[in-house]
């Protein structure tokens, strides 16, 4: 059994009346239609077996500049993140060559357009979300991601994807009020029919269904 999979065996516990589900930032997939992601199956967890380690930097990068979308760059985020902590696992013990490598190009990129006076939602956006996916994997950082992933939605309050990102972190630290609020936002946000919309239903009625009230219910009829 490889770490991920422990994870999924050991779940994300909201509370003791809920049924358990592995963490959602890597346990749900975004739905992204026909867009380009990395290479994947039909599972969550389905991983390329043939998908080269030398590539997961350079093809994420090119599929995150390739598009603004932000829901295409969290899915393409969580399937980096289990790629790179199963190329960590191989490789000597005690390193995290693969998800470290990302997590600084994703980083300094972000830090980059900041420093010429261009605060990027999607960039803060990227630099936060792989900090987080990977914080539910074997290669966890020593760094919080939160603060950019925040950064990034209030650059962009009218945009659902953002505020389901924001909404999924907070989970992942407990803050459930934050989360209420992000997940009423991106629903507010999404028009209806949206992919936006449907990944906000998704993740909020498996992770926290009362936090959208009746909203999910009207959105499903």
């Amino acid at each position: 059994m490889t770490r991920i999979a422990a994870i999924l065996a050991l779940g994300f516990v909201l509370s003791t009346s809920r049924p358990t589900f592995g963490p959602p930032l890597l346990c749900q997939p975004l739905d992204i239609g026909d867009a380009k992601s990395l290479p994947w199956g039909k599972d969550p967890f389905d991983v390329d077996p043939s998908f080269a380690k030398d590539k997961l930097v350079p093809a994420t990068m090119a599929i995150l500049e390739g598009t603004e979308d932000p829901q295409v760059h969290m899915e393409t985020l969580r399937r980096a993140a289990i790629y790179s902590s199963q190329f960590d696992e191989k490789s000597a013990a005690g390193t995290r060559a693969y998800s470290q490598a990302l997590a600084l190009r994703l980083h300094d990129r972000a830090l980059r357009a900041a420093a010429a006076g261009r605060s990027e939602p999607v960039l803060w956006l990227d630099a936060g979300y792989l900090i987080e996916a990977l914080s539910e994997t074997a290669s966890r950082p020593d760094i919080r991601g939160q603060e950019y992933v925040e950064k990034a939605c209030s650059l962009r309050p009218e945009e659902a994807a953002f505020h389901l990102a924001a909404a999924n972190v907070a989970l992942e630290h407990g803050d459930r009020d934050l989360a209420r609020k992000h997940y009423k936002a991106g629903l507010l946000q999404s028009p209806e029919g949206s992919l936006a919309r449907k990944n906000v239903v998704a993740f909020a009625q498996r992770y926290y269904p009362e936090a959208l009230g009746k909203g999910a219910d009207a959105v499903q009829r």
